[in-house]
């Protein structure tokens, strides 16, 4: 095992499982990506003032959960990084895996 993929978004069960991947890469040396993921503009809409208001607090949420994620599991002295992307959870794990991987970053 050499990366292991954690989603974060704020809940418990995120906050629970960054901290076992932490605790199973510190005993296995493998690092950990995190990952937020946060919806695109829609396309079909004006992009109103208010719109890009909230979309900029909910970029800045994301950075500020993946930041926290990253200290708690850098002072465990585990090695890891941090990606956010824009669309479905789906979609930024198989962006995040690639990144992870050494594929083509998007």
């Amino acid at each position: 095992m050499k990366t292991i993929l954690v989603g974060v978004d704020g809940s418990s069960e995120a906050d629970k499982a960054a901290s076992q991947a932490t605790a199973l890469c510190k005993q296995t040396g493998a690092r950990i990506l995190f990952a937020f993921a946060h919806p695109p503009p829609r396309a079909d809409e004006p992009l109103l003032p208010e719109f890009s208001e909230s979309d900029r607090a909910l970029r800045q949420h994301g950075r500020t959960l993946l930041e926290r994620a990253q200290r708690a599991a850098a002072s465990e002295g585990v090695d890891c990084r941090s990606r956010s992307s824009s669309g479905s959870s789906a979609s930024a794990a198989t962006c995040a895996s690639r990144c992870c991987c050494g594929e083509a970053r998007t």
